[in-house]
């Protein structure tokens, strides 16, 4: 009788993934305008306040310049209501004096009493047109100093979304920047392989151009609902382990789980 063979091992299954950074924000644009100039470039090291795009202003200028108008017209206007109300008031006191001694009668009291009320609201009504151009034009001239958009921390840029010469919306993505210093591997496991996966487990990660192996602990797995049948997985890469600038963010690479190999050994 021949000896039974020996059982194959089971295939260990590796995922495909990319380097990304726990830290990004997406540098968007606060108005409609068009994009004047591009100061960066991907991949490039920004610091915090660094000149990311220049959107062109001209337009928030002109409605500036209009509403600082508006506001100065609507002050005006209040200023003549308000003294216009305070003579009525002075006549109405006077009609009302005379009034009680019988030399006015009540109609004409009654009648300087409406004067003097739709004179003062006549003046506040312009008092607050006035403020709301007012907030109006501290509004755009906000808008103005966050024409030139910046790069919000020390990182780097990737995903440049823009050209200059065309026209971005308001909340249109410029480019992302990403820290570098704390990075992260994102992948995707399927549902039959999710029993593989948990949070605090060890990863193997193959990145493309590192010749080394680089290991990650996962930190976050968001399962999806159907019909989108995996896991998204975020393992914390040792970043204390790695030299200067040896991952590039938006690298890609395979991942395995270590546990299932053999042993999960370093």
């Amino acid at each position: 009788m021949l000896p039974a063979a020996s059982e194959a091992a089971p295939e260990i299954p590796d995922f495909p993934g990319v380097v990304t950074s726990r830290n990004t924000k997406v540098v968007a644009a606060e108005f409609q305008g068009r994009v004047d100039r591009i100061n960066i470039f991907a991949g490039q090291k920004v610091h915090a306040g660094d000149p990311i795009a220049k959107l062109d202003d001209t337009e928030l200028r002109s409605q500036i310049e209009a509403a600082r108008a508006n506001e100065s017209a609507a002050r005006a206007d209040a200023g003549a209501a308000g003294a216009q109300a305070y003579a009525a008031q002075l006549q109405y006191k006077r009609d009302a004096r005379l009034g009680r001694k019988g030399y006015v009668a009540k109609s004409a009291v009654d009648n300087s009493r409406a004067q003097t009320q739709s004179l003062g609201a006549q003046s506040a009504a312009n008092a607050s047109r006035a403020d709301s151009f007012k907030a109006e034009r501290l509004r755009l001239e906000g808008l103005v100093e966050k024409a030139q958009a910046v790069a919000p921390f020390d990182g780097v840029v990737m995903m440049v979304k823009v050209k200059e010469g065309e026209v971005a919306q308001r909340g249109t993505p410029i480019a992302r920047v990403f820290d570098p210093r704390d990075l992260i591997m994102k992948f995707a496991v399927p549902k039959e392989h999710r029993h593989l996966v948990a949070l605090g487990k060890r990863v193997e990660l193959r990145i493309d151009g590192v010749p080394r192996p680089v290991w990650a602990t996962i930190e976050r797995i968001a399962d999806e609902e159907p019909p989108i049948n995996f896991a998204v997985v975020e393992a914390d890469i040792d970043d204390s382990k790695l030299g200067p600038d040896e991952i590039r963010l938006t690298a890609q690479g395979r991942v395995r789980i270590a546990d299932a190999s053999a042993g999960g050994k370093r």
